[in-house]
């Protein structure tokens, strides 16, 4: 039952050097590709994407209906000054007197 294991196959020290070399060559590209990658799209957010409003709930959002406590129709109110750019009929932005 005690059987010899083999041996392990001899190893160059030459061709474990060259591997190596090799691999850090390659996870040094990758590295500088990520970072290129990277500060590009720091670039296009800063100069492009943070400008840009967008509704992602739009379609599937949950609503509500808005109902009046009363029945009628809404009249404007005669001789109300509206502050400038604000349209008529909203009842928040009628001024005093």
């Amino acid at each position: 039952m005690t059987e010899a294991l083999p041996e392990p196959p001899a190893v160059d020290p030459a061709l474990t050097e060259a591997r190596k070399t090799a691999r850090k060559r390659w996870l040094t590209r990758l590295a500088a590709v990520l970072v290129v990658t990277g500060l590009a799209w720091g670039v296009w957010y800063l100069l492009v994407a943070r400008n840009v409003v967008t509704t992602d709930n739009a379609v599937n959002a949950q609503m509500a209906q808005i109902t009046p406590l009363v029945a009628g129709s809404a009249k404007p109110i005669a001789g109300a000054r509206y502050p400038a750019g604000q349209g008529r009929g909203c009842p928040r932005t009628v001024g005093p007197g």
